[in-house]
């Protein structure tokens, strides 16, 4: 948060997305996709997410594990919510690998 704070044009929260119901729509969305330890942080879904993001908004979502297959499989079963993410019609996503063990989703709102 550092590196924005003398920037009046960036507002930088910490907190619980949920907490940003009332606010937005927001030009970048960072969730936790809580998916490195097999559990979800909270429902980080696209129907939950879609209105705190204006058209043409980036939706980055990290922690999940790479996967070659399709569906993608995390930790023995169908990972419901990449799979959402990758193929909802109102954003084009795309998963990018950050470390060989790590893996990141970036979605831009249609």
């Amino acid at each position: 948060t550092e590196i924005f704070h003398d920037d009046p044009l960036v507002e930088v929260l910490a907190a619980n997305w949920s907490t940003l119901m009332d606010k937005g729509p927001f030009s970048l969305l960072f969730l936790d996709s809580g998916q490195s330890d097999g559990r979800l942080a909270g429902d980080v879904s696209v129907e939950a997410v879609v209105d705190l993001v204006e058209d043409g908004g980036i939706v980055v979502l990290d922690d999940f594990t790479p996967c070659e297959s399709w569906p993608p499989i995390a930790y023995g079963r169908v990972d419901v919510l990449r799979e959402q993410w990758l193929t909802d019609e109102r954003f084009t996503t795309a998963e990018v690998m950050v470390a060989p063990d790590a893996s990141t989703l970036i979605a831009t709102k249609r």
